[in-house]
């Protein structure tokens, strides 16, 4: 047994062979790095809401579109099915709230009272039992905005105000105060479907606020609407009765504007698209990109062990006599074995230890680069420690098992003829070295086409001319003219537009249906004259013979091609019943423009000589002066709304944020391919230094025989040529499938052009190449003679 576990032994050998030892621990190293940020990211994923202590009966209601509902529909659902033991209907809401003279840009939820009964995210500060459920003023705020509001005051019983404007007809709007009075403190929401929200209010608080459209009615349909329900009930046993209520009384169905509903169970909703597009939540997670992101991290660890297969083979002629020796001195064949795995099982370990570090060291890199906010390695449980531990005993084992059998797998002739090491040579390494290029290559052709496919969504036409704009946005109390008149003054600004709905943040919805009784969904964006100024969209038809004429209602080219008008006509109904109708007149069309990542969506464009109460603001500024315009702008901002937090930015810099989720693919699989290729150049350059070494006695041979060096140096290079060559006929059908697969998802796709599998292909050879050339060197010149002496 003591020879089995024979450290001095394995010490010793790894320290006559140190280019083997430091090849194999940093390429273990840098794969497991690799795969423990993965593996931490995945877990992330998976966990999503895993606290939550009633997460398999809380459901989330959504349509065939979105999870979007009126404040009435919770309500009614409950009253008319027991099952229900609670609900909370969740609103998402940027105010300005006031302490004392300073004024807060603050991210509010609206709830029910029933918030804390549903979600369990820890309450830090109040009674969990009575928050949120007695006075309807009453408000829960996050940790970080507790900090950033009160400072190292208690927050609670302190108040915050929020200022709001109520509308009588024909009248001017009233400048109200409402009190929000602080009734607790919870932890900053981390892993949860939802955004971090810094003030939780009472749904009742808010219809006072924004009207009674917040808490009542079955007309607007904003809201996220969540339900807990009693033992193992599911909702969806009540699908076909509910639609059949809904028809009745929820317009939306009624007027077959949706068709269908489900519920989500909480824990699968984070990967339910149509959940996860609502505006309370984060955004959702993606199967198919853990398992990607994952497999491809699994299959770099696969180099690595591939590698330590490679170069232990690759030593097989020393092993394999030093293993004989001891072989004639008694030791059975399965101590040798051990023994051998053993000393992979030590390289893993220390691998491991290695990669801790590093994993820790590039945390925050790599939170960045997944854009993940929460803590990536909390909450770590025994289990998942113990299996950690086993999974790298598991890869020293396996890594060490497979050249293991092999080497002890020999007789002493073999060894004197050199037979066994020429077959293991010949056999195993090339099939293993090939492997690892094809995926490497195909790492390298993805990445180089997801960063092409970026580059071109973000560098085609837009449809209207995207620079040298700055958008921000309104709040309440601000007069939109003396606001307007304020900021025409900064030099350089060229013109200045009010507008609702903008081509940031995409408009808003309209869905009607049309003659010939189809849905049709289109963005609506409102503003003044001073649009065309600004934004410079393109007219390519009019219906007014009045060429200075701008306002009226303009339609985008997708829009007009749907509507299918006759050449003559210039109005359409969005509703043409019995009872009712609503024509539309046309001004004229525009050219498609951008305002998302879908380029042809429908979309309507009315205008207005003057907005009174506009939701946002655009401006064109002359020069390249911008950062100069913009501090002038946010000054102007400030003094003019009395001190409100400014919110704002250059459209084009958030246009090109539309692609970061795709330029964060690219990066991902770019740094899997940077860590394959340093793994296989460390791999190829062990080899070939193994290979060479091993020809030098033929390399002798040839040259006294007259073979140039030239001649030598091409018989060197050939076989690696060869097995890139094999790789890449493997590695270019898989990675033009994925790009396709990919690229089919964009209505501008990038033609996959030969040029994005030839250039990473010559990469690679030319980086082979130029390892076996200055490997080789040294022994084509060298004298045959002295090498045949030796």
């Amino acid at each position: 047994m003591s020879e089995i576990f024979n450290f001095k032994s394995m010490l010793r050998s790894l320290s006559r062979n140190p280019l083997f030892a430091v090849i194999n621990v940093l390429g273990f190293s840098l794969s497991l790095t690799l795969v423990i940020l993965l593996g931490a990211y995945a877990r992330h994923e998976l966990t999503i809401d895993d606290f939550q202590q009633h997460k398999e009966r809380i459901y989330l209601y959504t349509t065939m579109d979105g999870a979007y509902s009126p404040p009435a529909m919770a309500p009614y659902i409950q009253e008319n099915y027991p099952d229900v033991e609670a609900f909370t209907r969740l609103f998402a809401q940027d105010m300005i709230l006031s302490r004392q003279d300073a004024k807060f840009k603050t991210k509010v939820m609206t709830v029910d009272s029933t918030f804390f009964d549903i979600f369990s995210f820890p309450l830090l500060e109040g009674d969990r039992e009575r928050v949120l459920k007695g006075d309807r003023n009453e408000v829960v705020i996050s940790e970080s905005y507790a900090r950033k509001v009160f400072g190292e005051e208690n927050p609670i019983g302190k108040q915050l105000s929020c200022k709001y404007q109520r509308y009588e007809f024909n009248a001017a709007p009233l400048e109200l105060t409402h009190l929000l009075t602080i009734g607790g403190v919870m932890k900053d929401m981390e892993n949860t479907l939802f955004n971090s929200y810094e003030v939780l209010m009472n749904i009742n608080a808010a219809g006072n606020i924004m009207g009674s459209w917040m808490n009542q009615g079955w007309e607007a349909g904003n809201h996220l609407s969540v339900f807990l329900m009693k033992g193992d009930k599911n909702p969806n046993e009540y699908h076909d009765d509910l639609l059949r209520r809904f028809k009745e009384v929820y317009w939306l169905f009624r007027d077959n504007k949706e068709t269908d509903l489900k519920f989500t169970p909480l824990h699968k909703a984070y990967f339910d698209t149509t959940v996860n597009m609502h505006f309370t939540t984060r955004g959702g997670g993606s199967m198919k990109e853990i398992i990607t992101f994952f497999g491809a991290g699994l299959a770099i660890l696969i180099f690595a062990v591939i590698n330590y297969i490679n170069l232990t083979l690759a030593r097989s002629s020393d092993r394999a006599r030093e293993l004989a020796t001891r072989r004639l001195l008694g030791s059975p064949r399965s101590h040798l074995l051990w023994n051998l795995i053993l000393e992979s099982v030590l390289l893993c370990v220390l691998s491991f230890a290695i990669a801790i570090f590093l994993a820790k060291l590039l945390t925050p890199f790599f939170m960045n680069l997944m854009q993940v906010s929460d803590p990536l390695f909390s909450n770590l449980s025994l289990a998942l420690l113990v299996g950690v531990v086993l999974a790298i005993l598991l890869i020293g084992i396996i890594s060490g098992i497979f050249p293991a059998m092999v080497i002890t797998n020999f007789t002493p002739l073999d060894v004197v003829r050199g037979t066994f090491v020429r077959k293991t040579r010949q056999v195993y390494s090339k099939m293993l070295i090939g492997f690892q290029y094809a995926i490497t290559l195909m790492l390298l052709i993805c990445s180089y086409v997801i960063f092409a496919q970026t580059g071109h969504l973000r560098n085609e036409d837009k449809g209207f001319d995207n620079r040298n704009l700055i958008y921000f946005y309104n709040e309440i109390g601000i007069s939109a003219a003396r606001l307007g008149e304020e900021v025409r003054k900064i030099p350089g600004v060229e013109n200045f537009s009010a507008m609702n709905g903008n081509v940031i943040e995409r408009g808003n919805n309209n869905t009607f249906k049309y003659d010939d009784g189809e849905m049709i969904s289109m963005q609506v964006f409102v503003a003044d004259s001073s649009v065309f100024d600004v934004v410079n969209y393109e007219v390519i038809r009019r219906f007014d013979t009045d060429t200075l004429k701008r306002t009226g209602i303009w339609i985008n080219e997708a829009l007009y091609k749907r509507l299918n008008l006759p050449a003559d006509e210039n109005a359409f109904y969005t509703h043409k019943g019995t009872e009712w109708e609503n024509k539309i007149e046309l001004a004229g069309v525009l050219r498609n423009f951008r305002f998302g990542l879908a380029k042809n969506t429908p979309a309507m464009l009315t205008v207005y000589n003057r907005l009174n109460t506009p939701s946002s603001y655009m401006l064109r500024y002359e020069g390249a002066d911008g950062a100069r315009v913009m501090d002038e702008v946010k000054a102007t901002f400030t003094r003019v709304s009395k001190g409100i937090p400014f919110n704002g930015g250059f459209v084009d810099a958030a246009m090109n944020s539309w692609y970061n989720a795709q330029e964060r693919t690219g990066k991902i699989v770019s740094l899997m391919a940077l860590v394959a290729i340093l793994i296989a150049t460390l791999g190829m350059l062990a080899m070939a230094s193994f290979f060479i070494r091993q020809r030098e006695n033929e390399i002798a041979i040839r040259k006294a025989y007259g073979c140039g060096n030239g001649e030598l140096m091409m018989q060197l290079q050939k076989h690696f040529i060869l097995l890139i060559g094999i790789a890449f006929v493997l590695a270019a059908p898989a990675a033009y499938y994925v790009m396709r697969t990919w690229l089919s998802e964009f209505e501008n796709q990038l033609p996959l052009s030969p040029v994005y599998f030839v250039l990473p292909l010559l990469g690679v050879l030319l980086m082979a190449i130029d390892i076996i050339f200055h490997l080789g060197r040294k022994a084509i010149h060298t004298n045959p003679a002295e090498t045949l002496r030796r």
